[in-house]
């Protein structure tokens, strides 16, 4: 499955601020296109259990989003993140 995979795919990127900013940048483009088909997914669902593990996924992909997105603007502007736990979750 494509979550899955992408999942996989951020957690062998646990030190964000060592990445360079395109890859960041990368990184954010598929967190956004997953999200936006986790969202299309969401509305599709039929059971409440379908519902619920989708909203589970999209909690997770979010926590990802804002914090490759917050990484990506620190190496923009050419500062660093405050060290905090890599994982979201």
């Amino acid at each position: 499955m494509a979550f899955e995979a992408l999942v996989r795919r951020l957690e062998r990127h646990r030190k964000l601020s060592r990445e360079s900013a395109s890859e960041l940048y990368k990184l954010a483009m598929e967190i956004l296109i997953a999200e936006r088909n986790l969202e299309k997914k969401l509305e599709e669902a039929k059971t409440e259990k379908e519902r619920k593990e989708i909203e589970e996924r999209l909690r997770r992909i979010k926590l990802w989003r804002d914090r490759v997105i917050a990484a990506y603007m620190a190496r923009c502007l050419g500062t660093s993140l405050p060290p905090v736990g890599e994982k979201p979750w």
